[in-house]
C-alpha cells in the first residue's frame, strides 16, 4: 500500500482477539477503518468551506483533527499535508490554502481506497 501503512495497521490488530481479521465484520479494526473513511469525507467538507470563506481558525482545527486521525490510521502522507495546513493556515495566502486542501482530498481518496481493500470492501 502506497498511501497506508501496513505495519500501523496490524498494531492496531491488537484490539481484535486472536484470529480475527479485518474482514470481519465485528473487528475493532475495520470499525476504525470505516469511521475514519466517513469522518474524512465530513473533515474535507469542513476544509473547503473553510477554504472558501477564508476562515483559517477553522481550517487550522479541522486539519489538527484529520491530521491525528490520518496519523492513527497509518496515513502518513496525508497525516503530513495536513500538519502544513494546521500550522500554516493563517500564514499562507488562500490560494496556498486552497492547493493544500486539493491536495488533502486527493490523497485522502488514495487513502479510503487502499483502506476499503484492506477490510476487503
Amino acid at each position: 500500500m502506497a498511501h497506508v501503512d501496513i505495519k500501523a495497521l496490524q498494531e492496531l490488530a491488537i484490539m481484535d482477539p486472536p484470529g480475527m481479521s479485518a474482514h470481519d465484520e465485528k473487528s475493532a479494526v475495520r470499525e476504525i477503518i470505516l469511521l475514519f473513511i466517513e469522518h474524512s469525507a465530513i473533515w474535507y467538507t469542513e476544509l473547503l468551506n473553510a477554504s472558501v470563506i477564508g476562515d483559517t481558525i477553522k481550517l487550522s482545527q479541522t486539519a489538527h483533527t484529520f491530521k491525528s486521525s490520518a496519523g492513527y490510521v497509518g496515513a502518513h502522507h496525508l497525516r503530513e499535508l495536513c500538519e502544513l495546513l494546521e500550522h500554516g493556515a493563517a500564514k499562507n495566502s488562500s490560494a496556498q490554502n486552497e492547493h493544500l486542501v486539493e491536495a488533502i482530498r486527493l490523497n485522502q481518496l488514495q487513502v479510503a481506497a487502499e483502506l476499503k481493500k484492506y477490510i476487503g470492501m
